[in-house]
């Protein structure tokens, strides 16, 4: 899916609309198409991502290897802290206790 979209000419650094009722709690939610993707579990598209020029070090994607650890999938955080390495990343914060997983990784924190 990765490669058709960009395929398509998107931007891979530019939000993507998503909903999904258990991620985003059924909630339209403008997220990075690199957290969609580790959302998603698609370790294929996430590399399929970070190969055509997404932005580690950009806001959107800052918490990606932190959504990941949140979704129980540790060797894709490994893989993404190793790929950050050297790049200034937003530290991990707490998912509020009820959110879709989403929603703590997009909504700012208040």
């Amino acid at each position: 899916r990765a490669y058709e979209f960009i395929r398509q000419g998107q931007n891979p650094n530019e939000p993507i609309a998503v909903r999904h009722p258990a991620l985003t709690g059924g909630r339209p939610l403008l997220v990075s198409p690199l957290l969609w993707a580790v959302a998603t579990n698609s370790r294929q598209s996430v590399l399929t991502l970070l190969g055509h020029g997404v932005t580690m070090g950009r806001p959107a994607n800052s918490r990606a290897a932190c959504l990941a650890d949140a979704l129980g999938n540790t060797e894709l955080a490994a893989l993404l802290r190793r790929l950050a390495e050297g790049i200034e990343v937003a530290p991990c914060r707490e998912r509020k206790t009820g959110d879709a997983p989403l929603v703590s990784f997009v909504v700012p924190a208040q």
